[in-house]
């Protein structure tokens, strides 16, 4: 098992990105020309929060020697405050990769949620405890003798984004987005600053200045330009 080194975020800066869309930041990532954006995962219960955090990838496969039950509970076990546990699971939607125990595992050692790329169960479990799990598909079906466990702390793929250990994601109604730490501090500063600028825009609409002129005024279109 890999244990690379992932880094923890800041109280600061996890507050930073809660406090932004999912949409804000993407338009930070397409201005720094980076593709981060996972297509398809939704959150799983109604109200579910937003999450940010650093990635704790885990890599599942198809069926084989390493049962994925087992490897699973061994890298929840791995958790530390901060972390969003990124499950790669092939985008398969008909088999579990995630449930109750795991869910009250990582809640007690401080996750911050789950991003799944494939299934999760035991909504009523994962509800109950308040864990934000985000996935493609909720099944009952058990993942016991149909998946392997791969790694944890490996590159896994999460849709058409590539994630490694301590890669920075944020999640919510709107989506997923995963971005590498080492730019993370430069989309954050455009993305603050998107932010900033679309308040002020309503602002101005507010006080009967046309949208048309208030985006002009801002020269929005300017900083959203790749």
């Amino acid at each position: 098992m890999n244990t690379s080194e992932h880094h923890n975020l800041t109280k600061d800066v996890m507050n930073k990105l809660r406090a932004l869309s999912t949409c804000t930041l993407s338009d930070a990532l397409d201005r720094v020309g980076l593709s981060g954006v996972v297509l398809g995962i939704r959150p799983t219960w109604p109200d579910c929060p937003r999450i940010a955090g650093t990635a704790l990838t885990i890599k599942l496969g198809k069926a084989g020697d390493k049962p994925a039950h087992t490897g699973l509970l061994e890298a929840v076990d791995m958790v530390r405050s901060g972390d969003i546990i990124i499950i790669d699971n092939r985008g398969t939607l008909n088999i579990n990769s995630w449930g109750g125990i795991l869910t009250f595992v990582a809640t007690k050692k401080g996750a911050e949620g789950a991003v799944i790329d494939g299934a999760t169960r035991d909504l009523d479990d994962i509800r109950m405890l308040k864990f934000p799990v985000y996935a493609r598909s909720i099944v009952p079906t058990t993942a016991r003798g149909r998946v392997q466990f791969e790694g944890t702390n490996v590159p896994v793929q999460c849709g058409d984004v590539r994630v490694a250990p301590g890669d920075v994601v944020v999640a919510d109604e709107n989506g997923v987005v995963i971005m590498p730490a080492s730019r993370m501090n430069q989309v954050l500063e455009v993305a603050e600053k998107l932010a900033e600028i679309e308040s002020a825009i309503i602002e101005d609409v507010k006080k009967g200045i046309s949208a048309t002129q208030a985006h002009a005024r801002h020269r929005y279109e300017d900083l959203t330009k790749r």
